[in-house]
C-alpha cells in the first residue's frame, strides 16, 4: 500500500492489527534495524500489507526487496496525489506506473476520496490503467453500521461486490469515515 504520511500509515496499520489483520509499515520513523526486521517479516510472510511512502517504493534497492515477494497488487491510497490537478501533489506518486511496471504489473488499486472526472483520467493515464473499472460513491462519509460493527461481515461485502474481479486496475473514489476501509477493500480483493 503506497500511502503519502507516516502518521495515516500508522493508524491504519493499527486500526487493522486490531481487527487481527497482519500488516505493518516500513518508513523513516523507523530506525534502519527496525525497517531490516519488518523487511525479514515480510519476507517470511508474516504480513498480508505491507505499507510504504512513494518515495520509497520508487527506489531501485526497495523495488528489488519487492521482487522477491509475490507482490499481486499495489495499492495508491490518496491517489489524487497523482495528478497535478490534485491537491499534496508528490513528485514520485507520477512514477507509480513505472514502479508496477517494474513488479511485473499486478494488479494496480487506486483510491482516493477527491478525484473529480479530469483527476481520474490523469490518474488512470499516469498509472498506465487499460480501461479501469472506477467505481465513485457521493460524499455520504458514514459507514453503515454493520461495517464498523464486523470487520469481517465488511470484507465479506466488498468481496461480494468485487468477488469477479481477480487481476486488473481499478481506480475507487470513495469517500469514507474510517482508515480501516482502504484496507477492507484491500484484503477483500485478495483474501
Amino acid at each position: 500500500v503506497v500511502s503519502p504520511l507516516i502518521a495515516l500509515m500508522k493508524d491504519q496499520v493499527d486500526q487493522l492489527r486490531a481487527g487481527g489483520i497482519e500488516a505493518t509499515f516500513i518508513n523513516s520513523s523507523l530506525d534502519l534495524a527496525e525497517q531490516q526486521s519488518r523487511g525479514r517479516e515480510v519476507l517470511a510472510g508474516q504480513h498480508r500489507l505491507l505499507y510504504v511512502a512513494p518515495e520509497r517504493i520508487m527506489t531501485t534497492a526497495f523495488l528489488d526487496f519487492l521482487r522477491r515477494l509475490e507482490v499481486n497488487l499495489v495499492a495508491i491510497d490518496e491517489a489524487h496525489c497523482i495528478s497535478e490537478w490534485g491537491h499534496d501533489f508528490r513528485p514520485e506518486y507520477l512514477r507509480l506506473g513505472a514502479a508496477a511496471d517494474a513488479l511485473g504489473r499486478p494488479t494496480v488499486l487506486a483510491l482516493t476520496a477527491t478525484a473529480a472526472p479530469l483527476v481520474r483520467t490523469e490518474i488512470a493515464e499516469r498509472l498506465g490503467l487499460r480501461d479501469p473499472l472506477v467505481i465513485v460513491r457521493g460524499f455520504d462519509r458514514a459507514i453503515p453500521a454493520a461495517w464498523r460493527a464486523d470487520t469481517w461481515a465488511a470484507v465479506m461485502i466488498v468481496r461480494r461486490v468485487f468477488g469477479s474481479w481477480i487481476r486488473g486496475q481499478v481506480i475507487l473514489g470513495l469517500v469514507v469515515g474510517t482508515a480501516t476501509f482502504v484496507g477492507l477493500v484491500i484484503l477483500a480483493l485478495f483474501l
